[in-house]
C-alpha cells in the first residue's frame, strides 16, 4: 500500500521491495503494483547491486520517455498555437483589409507554411471559357503563375469542382497535373460560397515525397473557408460602392438641393446644389452641426419650428431675391432629410402677374368712370 501511494505521487520513483521470505503470490502483486524489483533471503551483495542498477536503469528509461513525450507535447502545442495564431492574424486581415489579392496572398502564402508543403496556389473559376485560372500562388515563377490554367473537365482540380469534396495523394511517382507540372504530393479542397464551388486552393510537393497529413487537410479546409469569406465580402463590397457610386452621382447631379441629418442635427450628406444654395464652397462639411454650417434665418426659423410644431413646407429668401420651398421630412433611425427647390422663377411669375393685374385694374378705371358717367347720363 505505501509503494502504490509513492508510485501514484512519483510514477518513476524506483522501490525495490524486500519480502521476508520468497512468495508468488507476492511477486505477483508487487508487479502489479508497478514496484522496480523483488528480493528476498538469503542475500548476496550482487543481487543487491543488481536489483539497484536494473531499478536506477527502469526509473532512467521512464524519465527519459516522460520527457521525450513532454518535448514532443510541448512542440505540437507549441505547433498548435502558431496555427491558431496565424489563423487569427488571417481572420483579422480578411475584417480589415479590403484589398482581396493581398488577402488572398497571404491565405496561401499561411496554406504553404503552415503545411510544410513547397507550393501553394488558389483557382477560381473563369465563367466565360470553364477554365480554372491562378489568382494566387506562392513559390512559382511569375510568368507561370500568370499563364496557369487548368480545365475543369479531365483534372483533379475539376474533380474537386464538381463533386466540392477535398482530394489528397502522396505517390512514389509523380503524378501529371497538367503538361510539365508533376506533384509527388499534393492537396486539393474546395472554395465554397453560398453552397456553390466557385474555386479550389490547393498545396503540393514537386521534389518531396513528403506526404501531407488528415491536419493538414484539415488546416487548408479552414483557410479555404477564409479565402471564400474574403472573396465574398470583396464581392459585397464591390457591389456596395457600385450602389453608393450611383447613389452619389444621383445626389451629386440632382438640381435640388439636399442635406441629411443625424438625430442631432448634424450633416451627414450635402449635394452641390445645396452648398451652392447657401454660398458654402466646396469644403467638407460632414459631421458638423447644421445651424454652425448654415447661418440663414428663415432656415433657423425652420429648424425652430421642428419641436413644437413641425413644418412640411417653407420659404428661405436671400438677398439676392433668391427664393426656395423647402421640405423637412424626419427619417426613422437616422435624422432628417432636407430638401430645397429654386421656386425664384415661380415668385417671379406670381409678381408679375400681380403687376398685370395691378396694370390693368388702374388702366381700365379711368375709361370706365367716364363710361358709367355717359351711361349714368
Amino acid at each position: 500500500d505505501l509503494a502504490i501511494a509513492m508510485l501514484e505521487r512519483f510514477p518513476t520513483l524506483p522501490i525495490i521491495y524486500y519480502a521476508a521470505s520468497h512468495d508468488p503470490k507476492l511477486v505477483l502483486q508487487a508487479m502489479r503494483a508497478g514496484l522496480s524489483d523483488y528480493i528476498y533471503p538469503p542475500l548476496k551483495i550482487d543481487d543487491i547491486v543488481r536489483a539497484i542498477k536494473h531499478s536506477q536503469k527502469h526509473a532512467q528509461q521512464m524519465g527519459d520517455w516522460v520527457r521525450r513525450e513532454v518535448r514532443r507535447s510541448t512542440a505540437s502545442l507549441e505547433a498548435r498555437v502558431g496555427e491558431m495564431d496565424t489563423l487569427v492574424k488571417l481572420s483579422r486581415s480578411i475584417t480589415a483589409s479590403l484589398d482581396l489579392d493581398s488577402v488572398l496572398a497571404s491565405v496561401v502564402t499561411a496554406a504553404v507554411e503552415l503545411t510544410g508543403a513547397e507550393e501553394g496556389h488558389l483557382l477560381l473559376l473563369d465563367e466565360n471559357t470553364n477554365d480554372l485560372y491562378m489568382r494566387a500562388g506562392r513559390n512559382y515563377e511569375e510568368g507561370f503563375a500568370r499563364t496557369f490554367r487548368l480545365p475543369v473537365k479531365d483534372s483533379l482540380a475539376g474533380q474537386v469542382m464538381e463533386t466540392g469534396q477535398a482530394i489528397s495523394f502522396c505517390q512514389d511517382a509523380p503524378n501529371k497535373i497538367k503538361t510539365s507540372y508533376l506533384v509527388y504530393s499534393l492537396i486539393y479542397v474546395p472554395l465554397t460560397t453560398n453552397g456553390r464551388v466557385t474555386g479550389v486552393m490547393g498545396v503540393d510537393n514537386r521534389s518531396a515525397k513528403r506526404p501531407f497529413t488528415q491536419h493538414n487537410e484539415l488546416l487548408m479546409k479552414v483557410l479555404a473557408d477564409f479565402a471564400a469569406i474574403a472573396i465574398q465580402n470583396a464581392k459585397l463590397y464591390a457591389e456596395s460602392e457600385k450602389e453608393r457610386a450611383k447613389f452619389e452621382t444621383t445626389i451629386t447631379n440632382i438640381q435640388d438641393g439636399v442635406i441629411l441629418l443625424d438625430k442631432e442635427q448634424r450633416i451627414l450628406l450635402i449635394n452641390p446644389a445645396a452648398k451652392n444654395a447657401f454660398g458654402l464652397g466646396l469644403s467638407d462639411l460632414r459631421n458638423l452641426p447644421v445651424l454652425e454650417a448654415i447661418t440663414n434665418n428663415d432656415f433657423n426659423v425652420l429648424l425652430d419650428s421642428i419641436t413644437d410644431d413641425p413644418l412640411k413646407f417653407h420659404e428661405i429668401a436671400f438677398e439676392d431675391g433668391r427664393v426656395f420651398n423647402t421640405q423637412y421630412t424626419p427619417i426613422q433611425e437616422v435624422g432628417a432629410v432636407i430638401t430645397f427647390e429654386d421656386i425664384t422663377h415661380l415668385k417671379m411669375l406670381d409678381r408679375l402677374k400681380s403687376d398685370f393685374i395691378h396694370t390693368i385694374s388702374h388702366d381700365l378705371r379711368s375709361p370706365l368712370t367716364a363710361i358709367m358717367g355717359y351711361v349714368e347720363l
